[in-house]
């Protein structure tokens, strides 16, 4: 059977008061009151309440791994329970564990080495996951090592003459690319939100859609292929894809 324990923060407020508003960790409960008290003791009307935004869904198994797996709402924590009581009736089990343990710049650099070369815009989409995995403060990828290690590279790019490293960033930095340094499972629709905003700021709207497609790839091959088990793909709610004013209709 799987349990639900909640996690998320306490939050004392008065309204129109926002400079007493304070927050208490999930196991802080009598801190919490206390202060709630001491504010009517002064006479205010504070507001005591739990937000709604960290859950543990847990199971515990005699035949299978005990898994520990996080959401970030009530409903998305039922569903997930529901979902591993569902498996866990017809026999099956789904390791999530490895989804923890492997960040998302793992899971882009794997891409980069194994499905990129096949792609006739090999040298874009490399450039691109290059300046993210810097952006989050990782090490840039050796380009023309992995091509030269591929079993099947694309034609164009077996014969592709890379650009000289400078050490210069290529393109406008993100600042927000630093959520790839998170676990798979602990990857959310906001991280990609925010990012998204970010680069509307600096780029063309067509090159936050090329980039969206391919952290889309990423998770899609991620889940579908490598097997690497989330409870949900982070990019299933993510904003619809941007399209650019400068399209001319047809």
């Amino acid at each position: 059977m799987a349990s639900i324990e909640n996690r998320s923060s306490y939050k004392v407020t008065v309204k129109h008061r926002d400079d007493l508003t304070q927050t208490f960790a999930h196991n802080a409960k009598k801190k919490a009151k206390a202060y709630f008290d001491a504010l009517v003791k002064q006479r205010f009307k504070p507001k005591l309440s739990r937000l709604n935004d960290s859950f543990v869904v847990r199971t515990r198994s005699v035949s299978n791994k005990n898994l520990t797996l996080v959401a970030h709402s009530e409903i998305e924590a039922n569903d997930i329970k529901l979902r591993l009581e569902t498996e866990q009736r017809h026999g099956l089990f789904i390791d999530y564990a490895k989804a923890r343990k492997t960040t998302l710049a793992d899971l882009l650099i794997r891409y980069l080495r194994e499905e990129v070369p096949r792609h006739q815009s090999f040298e874009l989409e490399a450039y691109k996951i290059s300046g993210w995995l810097e952006d989050a403060g990782l090490e840039r990828q050796n380009l023309a090592e992995i091509i030269a290690s591929h079993p099947n590279p694309h034609n164009k790019v077996r014969k592709t003459e890379l650009r000289k490293p400078t050490g210069a960033r290529m393109g406008q930095a993100s600042e927000t690319c630093k959520f790839i340094r998170k676990g798979f499972a602990e990857v959310v629709p906001d991280d990609f939100t925010d990012f998204i905003d970010e680069r509307r700021q600096v780029v063309e709207p067509s090159t936050v859609d090329r980039e969206m497609d391919i952290f889309s790839a990423v998770c899609r091959i991620a889940i579908n292929t490598w097997r690497i088990h989330v409870a949900k793909s982070p990019m299933d709610v993510c904003p619809a894809p941007v399209i650019s004013t400068s399209a001319t209709a047809v």
